[in-house]
């Protein structure tokens, strides 16, 4: 059973089948509840399966996974177990509230720790390796729209060598969290960390320069 007809099959059981009111209830357009479980079978967003979870008493493994019982605190359903998830389940955890800044010197991530996730998503074999998805934001990145989720995946610890030169990357310090692309730098144990949207002043000056760090402190 897919996400969509998980999604349909809750509307017919809790809501008896009426698309409108479980749109009304969990707070999301009709529109995309009909492209989710119509013709259109479009997969629900981040944001979507967050709002059907919080708002509906849902498992969150059921909705992304088929996995358990549809609803927190219930039995697992026999009616939907009988059904085979032919997709590989590979959960990670969301923090909806942890961002990367596509930028800099303009905005900065909030730093504080955060230990409990929002939800989870199921990412199959697309990302091998992913550990955990949070929120970028800004846009100096021009392969990521601000609001989007980044999958992430942690190097060993800060060692320069397991940089791959021209690659993005999420670079934390104690003092920013940032989106970039990275190069190592001219000078021993630097990285040059610069923005893909080139976009320039009227006076010539990249609105997103690029700046060097110190990787031993990265």
């Amino acid at each position: 059973m897919s996400v969509n007809e998980r999604l349909e099959y809750l509307i017919n059981k809790e809501y008896n089948g009426n698309k409108r009111a479980f749109a009304k209830a969990v707070g999301i357009s009709p529109t995309v509840v009909e492209n989710i479980v119509g013709k259109r079978q479009g997969k629900p967003s981040f944001d979507v399966l967050y709002k059907i979870y919080a708002s509906a008493n849902i498992n969150m493994k059921w909705l992304i996974a088929g996995e358990g019982a549809m609803l927190i605190g219930d039995k697992e359903d026999n009616e939907v177990s009988k059904y085979n998830n032919d997709e590989l389940v590979n959960l990670i955890p969301v923090y909806g509230d942890v961002n990367s800044v596509g930028g800099y010197n303009d905005r900065v991530a909030d730093l504080s720790p955060v230990s409990r996730p929002s939800g989870y998503i199921n990412i199959g074999t697309l990302f091998k390796g992913g550990t955990c998805a949070i929120v970028h934001i800004g846009d100096s990145m021009v392969e990521y729209k601000s609001g989007c989720l980044l999958i992430l995946r942690e190097i060993q610890g800060s060692d320069v060598r397991y940089i791959s030169s021209g690659s993005n990357y999420v670079i934390e310090t104690d003092s920013f969290r940032v989106t970039k692309k990275v190069s190592r730098g001219r000078e021993k144990d630097t990285l040059t960390l610069y923005s893909t949207n080139e976009d320039c002043y009227v006076n010539g000056d990249l609105i997103h320069p690029p700046f060097i760090r110190n990787s031993t402190i990265i």
